[in-house]
Protein backbone atom coordinates (compact mmCIF):
# COMPACT_ATOMS: atom_id res chain seq x y z
CA UNK A 1 0.00 0.00 0.00
CA UNK A 2 1.51 3.53 -0.47
CA UNK A 3 1.90 5.64 2.30
CA UNK A 4 0.22 9.27 2.78
CA UNK A 5 3.59 11.06 1.95
CA UNK A 6 3.91 9.46 -1.02
CA UNK A 7 0.44 9.72 -2.22
CA UNK A 8 0.56 13.69 -1.59
CA UNK A 9 3.50 14.07 -3.52
CA UNK A 10 1.95 12.76 -6.71
CA UNK A 11 -1.31 14.00 -5.92
CA UNK A 12 0.66 17.55 -5.77
CA UNK A 13 2.86 16.98 -8.97
CA UNK A 14 -0.39 15.61 -10.94
CA UNK A 15 -2.52 19.44 -9.58
CA UNK A 16 0.77 21.01 -10.86
CA UNK A 17 1.20 19.59 -14.56
CA UNK A 18 -2.77 19.55 -15.22
CA UNK A 19 -3.24 23.12 -14.04
CA UNK A 20 -0.42 24.30 -16.43
CA UNK A 21 -1.59 21.89 -19.66
CA UNK A 22 -5.06 23.44 -18.91
CA UNK A 23 -3.38 27.41 -19.02
CA UNK A 24 -2.26 26.86 -22.56
CA UNK A 25 -5.28 26.44 -24.15
CA UNK A 26 -8.37 26.30 -21.56
CA UNK A 27 -9.57 27.80 -18.46
CA UNK A 28 -9.32 25.17 -15.45
CA UNK A 29 -12.78 24.47 -14.63
CA UNK A 30 -14.05 25.65 -11.01
CA UNK A 31 -15.57 23.13 -9.23
CA UNK A 32 -19.39 23.89 -9.35
CA UNK A 33 -22.63 21.68 -8.07
CA UNK A 34 -25.12 19.90 -10.51
CA UNK A 35 -27.77 22.37 -9.50
CA UNK A 36 -25.51 25.76 -10.09
CA UNK A 37 -24.44 24.31 -13.51
CA UNK A 38 -28.12 23.65 -14.24
CA UNK A 39 -29.38 27.27 -13.21
CA UNK A 40 -26.49 28.33 -16.06
CA UNK A 41 -27.58 25.89 -18.48
CA UNK A 42 -31.30 26.77 -18.25
CA UNK A 43 -31.60 30.50 -17.02
CA UNK A 44 -28.15 32.22 -18.06
CA UNK A 45 -26.85 30.89 -21.06
CA UNK A 46 -29.95 30.98 -23.35
CA UNK A 47 -29.96 34.47 -22.63
CA UNK A 48 -26.43 35.37 -23.58
CA UNK A 49 -27.61 33.26 -26.93
CA UNK A 50 -30.65 34.89 -27.61
CA UNK A 51 -29.81 38.14 -27.06
CA UNK A 52 -25.88 38.70 -26.92
CA UNK A 53 -24.20 36.38 -29.02
CA UNK A 54 -24.44 38.10 -31.96
CA UNK A 55 -22.42 40.82 -30.97
CA UNK A 56 -20.41 39.30 -28.51
CA UNK A 57 -19.49 35.75 -29.69
CA UNK A 58 -17.18 34.36 -31.62
CA UNK A 59 -19.71 32.55 -33.49
CA UNK A 60 -20.64 35.46 -35.20
CA UNK A 61 -17.53 36.94 -35.41
CA UNK A 62 -18.54 39.59 -33.42
CA UNK A 63 -16.63 40.77 -30.55
CA UNK A 64 -18.02 44.92 -29.73
CA UNK A 65 -16.04 46.56 -27.28
CA UNK A 66 -13.87 43.64 -27.78
CA UNK A 67 -16.06 41.43 -25.23
CA UNK A 68 -16.78 38.17 -25.62
CA UNK A 69 -19.79 36.33 -23.65
CA UNK A 70 -19.74 32.79 -25.16
CA UNK A 71 -16.98 31.63 -23.25
CA UNK A 72 -16.08 32.24 -19.29
CA UNK A 73 -12.89 33.66 -19.45
CA UNK A 74 -14.53 36.54 -21.69
CA UNK A 75 -17.10 37.53 -19.47
CA UNK A 76 -13.98 37.35 -16.30
CA UNK A 77 -11.74 39.11 -18.80
CA UNK A 78 -14.46 41.46 -20.17
CA UNK A 79 -13.61 44.24 -22.82
CA UNK A 80 -12.60 47.26 -23.25
CA UNK A 81 -14.64 48.58 -20.03
CA UNK A 82 -13.14 45.98 -17.94
CA UNK A 83 -14.09 42.59 -16.41
CA UNK A 84 -17.73 41.43 -17.60
CA UNK A 85 -18.46 40.20 -14.36
CA UNK A 86 -16.82 39.50 -10.60
CA UNK A 87 -17.93 36.71 -9.58
CA UNK A 88 -19.74 36.92 -6.41
CA UNK A 89 -20.37 40.66 -6.24
CA UNK A 90 -23.07 41.76 -8.66
CA UNK A 91 -22.29 45.27 -7.92
CA UNK A 92 -18.95 45.34 -9.25
CA UNK A 93 -20.14 43.45 -12.49
CA UNK A 94 -20.41 45.70 -15.56
CA UNK A 95 -22.47 43.00 -17.70
CA UNK A 96 -26.12 43.52 -14.86
CA UNK A 97 -25.57 47.10 -14.82
CA UNK A 98 -25.25 47.23 -18.04
CA UNK A 99 -28.51 45.14 -18.53
CA UNK A 100 -30.29 47.25 -15.90
CA UNK A 101 -29.65 49.77 -18.72
CA UNK A 102 -27.59 52.20 -15.93
CA UNK A 103 -24.82 53.72 -17.60
CA UNK A 104 -24.64 51.09 -20.84
CA UNK A 105 -27.34 50.00 -22.34
CA UNK A 106 -27.34 46.22 -23.19
CA UNK A 107 -29.03 45.28 -25.33
CA UNK A 108 -29.95 48.53 -26.71
CA UNK A 109 -33.18 48.33 -28.40
CA UNK A 110 -35.16 47.08 -25.50
CA UNK A 111 -34.58 46.01 -21.42
CA UNK A 112 -34.70 42.36 -20.77
CA UNK A 113 -37.39 41.66 -18.39
CA UNK A 114 -36.87 42.14 -14.52
CA UNK A 115 -36.96 38.19 -14.26
CA UNK A 116 -33.99 37.70 -16.58
CA UNK A 117 -32.34 40.64 -14.48
CA UNK A 118 -32.95 38.82 -11.54
CA UNK A 119 -31.85 35.34 -12.19
CA UNK A 120 -28.21 37.12 -14.16
CA UNK A 121 -27.87 38.72 -10.63
CA UNK A 122 -28.53 35.67 -8.74
CA UNK A 123 -26.38 33.65 -10.85
CA UNK A 124 -23.25 36.10 -10.36
CA UNK A 125 -23.71 35.96 -6.71
CA UNK A 126 -23.47 32.51 -6.46
CA UNK A 127 -20.30 32.71 -8.02
CA UNK A 128 -21.37 32.64 -11.91
CA UNK A 129 -21.22 29.07 -12.32
CA UNK A 130 -20.56 28.42 -16.47
CA UNK A 131 -18.76 25.07 -17.14
CA UNK A 132 -17.42 26.63 -20.59
CA UNK A 133 -13.70 26.18 -20.48
CA UNK A 134 -12.80 27.26 -24.22
CA UNK A 135 -9.57 30.24 -23.56
CA UNK A 136 -9.88 33.24 -25.04
CA UNK A 137 -7.28 33.49 -28.12
CA UNK A 138 -4.94 37.09 -27.43
CA UNK A 139 -6.17 40.09 -29.48
CA UNK A 140 -3.34 43.22 -29.62
CA UNK A 141 -5.23 46.40 -30.49
CA UNK A 142 -1.55 47.94 -31.02
CA UNK A 143 -1.11 50.40 -34.07
CA UNK A 144 1.71 49.94 -37.05
CA UNK A 145 3.78 52.33 -36.27
CA UNK A 146 5.49 52.57 -39.88
CA UNK A 147 1.89 52.04 -41.58
CA UNK A 148 0.78 54.94 -39.71
CA UNK A 149 3.53 57.28 -40.58
CA UNK A 150 2.33 56.61 -44.67
CA UNK A 151 -0.94 58.09 -43.64
CA UNK A 152 -1.35 61.27 -45.86
CA UNK A 153 -1.67 63.83 -42.58
CA UNK A 154 1.57 62.80 -41.81
CA UNK A 155 3.18 63.30 -45.16
CA UNK A 156 5.58 66.90 -45.30
CA UNK A 157 3.24 68.84 -47.17
CA UNK A 158 5.23 69.68 -51.31
CA UNK A 159 4.44 72.42 -53.43
CA UNK A 160 2.87 70.96 -56.56
CA UNK A 161 4.34 72.74 -59.76
CA UNK A 162 1.35 75.02 -61.30
CA UNK A 163 -0.20 73.00 -64.11
CA UNK A 164 -0.81 74.12 -67.34
CA UNK A 165 -4.33 74.84 -68.61
CA UNK A 166 -6.08 75.72 -71.97
CA UNK A 167 -7.88 78.61 -70.34
CA UNK A 168 -4.80 81.07 -69.55
CA UNK A 169 -7.15 83.88 -68.80
CA UNK A 170 -9.41 81.99 -66.12
CA UNK A 171 -7.59 81.23 -63.10
CA UNK A 172 -6.94 84.07 -60.62
CA UNK A 173 -4.18 82.42 -58.43
CA UNK A 174 -2.69 78.77 -58.24
CA UNK A 175 -5.55 77.23 -56.84
CA UNK A 176 -7.35 78.18 -59.75
CA UNK A 177 -5.04 76.77 -61.96
CA UNK A 178 -5.59 73.60 -60.39
CA UNK A 179 -9.28 73.68 -60.37
CA UNK A 180 -9.12 74.76 -63.84
CA UNK A 181 -6.75 71.66 -65.28
CA UNK A 182 -9.15 69.05 -63.38
CA UNK A 183 -12.16 70.33 -65.34
CA UNK A 184 -10.39 70.38 -68.62
CA UNK A 185 -9.22 66.84 -68.02
CA UNK A 186 -12.57 65.60 -67.99
CA UNK A 187 -13.90 68.13 -70.56
CA UNK A 188 -16.06 70.32 -68.47
CA UNK A 189 -16.61 74.00 -68.51
CA UNK A 190 -16.35 76.47 -65.86
CA UNK A 191 -19.22 78.41 -64.66
CA UNK A 192 -19.96 81.91 -65.65
CA UNK A 193 -18.73 84.67 -62.97
CA UNK A 194 -21.39 85.10 -60.23
CA UNK A 195 -22.32 88.41 -59.67
CA UNK A 196 -22.59 90.37 -56.44
CA UNK A 197 -25.53 89.31 -55.29
CA UNK A 198 -24.96 85.16 -56.23
CA UNK A 199 -21.52 85.87 -54.73
CA UNK A 200 -22.81 87.15 -51.13
CA UNK A 201 -25.63 84.82 -51.15
CA UNK A 202 -23.11 81.51 -51.71
CA UNK A 203 -21.04 82.89 -48.87
CA UNK A 204 -23.62 83.32 -46.76
CA UNK A 205 -25.26 80.06 -47.37
CA UNK A 206 -21.49 77.92 -47.23
CA UNK A 207 -20.34 79.65 -44.09
CA UNK A 208 -23.50 79.92 -41.82
CA UNK A 209 -26.26 78.38 -44.35
CA UNK A 210 -28.49 81.16 -43.73
CA UNK A 211 -29.60 83.68 -46.69
CA UNK A 212 -27.86 87.32 -46.21
CA UNK A 213 -30.42 89.96 -44.85
CA UNK A 214 -31.39 92.06 -47.97
CA UNK A 215 -29.72 95.10 -46.07
CA UNK A 216 -26.58 93.27 -46.11
CA UNK A 217 -27.07 92.14 -49.86
CA UNK A 218 -27.53 96.38 -50.68
CA UNK A 219 -24.47 97.34 -48.76
CA UNK A 220 -22.36 94.58 -50.22
CA UNK A 221 -23.46 95.52 -53.82
CA UNK A 222 -22.81 99.47 -52.82
CA UNK A 223 -19.28 98.49 -51.76
CA UNK A 224 -16.93 98.94 -54.67
CA UNK A 225 -13.61 98.08 -52.71
CA UNK A 226 -11.00 95.74 -53.55
CA UNK A 227 -12.07 94.61 -50.12
CA UNK A 228 -15.50 94.11 -50.39
CA UNK A 229 -15.69 90.73 -50.60
CA UNK A 230 -13.21 89.35 -47.51
CA UNK A 231 -15.59 92.51 -45.49
CA UNK A 232 -18.10 89.95 -45.59
CA UNK A 233 -16.36 87.02 -45.26
CA UNK A 234 -15.08 87.90 -42.03
CA UNK A 235 -18.38 88.98 -40.54
CA UNK A 236 -19.61 85.89 -41.46
CA UNK A 237 -16.33 83.83 -40.16
CA UNK A 238 -16.97 86.29 -36.85
CA UNK A 239 -21.05 85.55 -36.45
CA UNK A 240 -21.79 82.91 -34.12
CA UNK A 241 -23.80 81.44 -36.69
CA UNK A 242 -20.89 80.20 -38.30
CA UNK A 243 -19.96 77.89 -34.92
CA UNK A 244 -23.63 76.95 -34.75
CA UNK A 245 -23.45 75.33 -38.66
CA UNK A 246 -20.26 73.69 -37.89
CA UNK A 247 -20.21 73.05 -34.61
CA UNK A 248 -23.53 70.95 -35.12
CA UNK A 249 -21.60 68.56 -36.93
CA UNK A 250 -19.31 67.56 -34.08
CA UNK A 251 -22.17 67.30 -31.69
CA UNK A 252 -24.02 64.80 -34.39
CA UNK A 253 -20.91 62.81 -34.34
CA UNK A 254 -21.07 63.08 -30.38
CA UNK A 255 -24.45 62.26 -30.64
CA UNK A 256 -25.36 65.02 -28.67
CA UNK A 257 -28.60 65.55 -27.24
CA UNK A 258 -30.42 67.29 -24.18
CA UNK A 259 -32.77 63.65 -23.69
CA UNK A 260 -32.30 60.01 -24.00
CA UNK A 261 -35.78 60.38 -25.52
CA UNK A 262 -35.05 57.49 -28.25
CA UNK A 263 -34.50 55.02 -25.55
CA UNK A 264 -37.34 53.54 -23.15
CA UNK A 265 -35.75 55.76 -20.42
CA UNK A 266 -36.33 58.79 -21.50
CA UNK A 267 -33.81 60.80 -18.98
CA UNK A 268 -33.03 64.70 -19.21
CA UNK A 269 -29.58 66.14 -19.24
CA UNK A 270 -30.78 69.71 -18.30
CA UNK A 271 -27.44 70.87 -18.18
CA UNK A 272 -26.16 69.62 -21.53
CA UNK A 273 -26.68 72.90 -23.24
CA UNK A 274 -23.03 74.13 -21.67
CA UNK A 275 -21.60 71.09 -24.06
CA UNK A 276 -23.61 72.24 -26.73
CA UNK A 277 -22.62 76.44 -26.33
CA UNK A 278 -18.86 75.13 -25.52
CA UNK A 279 -18.89 73.51 -28.72
CA UNK A 280 -20.25 76.81 -30.42
CA UNK A 281 -17.97 79.28 -29.50
CA UNK A 282 -14.84 77.15 -30.34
Amino acid sequence: MMNAHRFRAILLFSVVVFSSDYGRGLVAAEKFSEDQVAFFETKIRPVFVNHCYKCHSKEYSSSKGGLRLDVREGLLKGGDSGPAIVPGNPKESLLLSAMRHEDIQMPPKSKLPEKVVADVEVWIKMGAPDPRTESVAKTTNGVDLEKAKKFWAFQKPERHKRPSVKQLGWPKNEIDAFILAELEKKNLQVAAPADRRQLIRRAYMDVIGLPPEPEAVERFVADKSNTAFEKVVDELLESPHFGERWGRYWLDLARYAEDQAHTHQARMYPRGYLYRDWVVRA
